[in-house]
């Protein structure tokens, strides 16, 4: 009658929450009911969750929706410090394979092209959850923004549909 889906822990890439997301959307279309419950709300829970029918979290979880971040690690110093000079070759301003190993940081263009790849990744994802969750996009970039939130300012923003532990999901 229902598809039930329970996904927290699921190690799962952006490339495979789009597919889930897609793939629910179209078991919804065959008139499938599909449903989430979650423990913890995280921006891979909220895509996939944006495109259930019932999107159920416990009501004492976690809303960890809070946008993107990247490291990269810079090893320059720790190889001077042994002795040890890395020769890379280095052509082309956005090639910047190698660099942690001959910088201390990032070169302009790394920085700039590091930045411009997660902002087009976190609009697919706000885009994606707003649009399935019939939510304004500026909306839900403020929740997002505020940081933290509580279960209950989910459900008030229209993230999930209902508050509830598993023994009680209907």
């Amino acid at each position: 009658k229902a598809v039930v889906l329970e996904l927290d822990g699921a190690a799962l890439n952006f490339a495979q929450l789009q597919e889930s997301q897609r793939r629910i959307l179209e078991l919804r279309k065959q008139g499938k009911a599909v449903w989430l419950y979650t423990e913890n709300i995280t921006n891979g829970i909220a895509m996939v969750g944006s495109a259930v029918d019932h999107f159920v979290l416990m009501p004492e979880g976690n809303v960890a929706f809070t946008g993107l971040s990247s490291e990269s690690l810079y090893f320059k110093g720790m190889l001077d410090k042994m002795g040890v000079a890395a020769e890379v070759i280095h052509i082309g301003d956005f090639k910047s394979a190698g660099e942690n190993l001959y910088r201390e940081g990032p070169s302009e263009p790394a920085a700039k092209q590091s930045g411009q790849l997660l902002d087009d990744i976190y609009g697919q994802l706000l885009g994606k959850v707003a649009k399935a969750r019939a939510m304004q996009r500026e909306d839900l970039e403020k929740f997002v923004d505020a940081g933290w939130n509580t279960p209950d300012q989910a459900l008030q923003a229209g993230l999930v549909d209902a508050l509830e532990y598993r023994t009680d999901l209907t």
